[in-house]
């Protein structure tokens, strides 16, 4: 956004970039939680499958 402001000419103070960045802010970082949440049950599950294909290989090699 100030990049966009100084590119039509329009400069902005430091502290009017700052006010600018808070006020950009989410009010609420509810959806931040969900993303979270949603993050660690996939890598929760890449870490199971992961361990269940090393499991399978180790008990195909063990057949051989």
């Amino acid at each position: 956004m100030i990049a966009q402001l100084k590119s039509v000419g329009h400069v902005l103070s430091d502290e009017q970039q700052v006010q600018a960045v808070i006020r950009s802010l989410p009010n609420n970082w509810e959806h931040l939680k969900c993303l979270g949440a949603a993050k660690a049950a996939s890598n929760a599950f890449v870490a199971e499958s992961s361990g269940l294909q090393a499991q399978e290989k180790l008990e195909r090699n063990g057949k051989d």
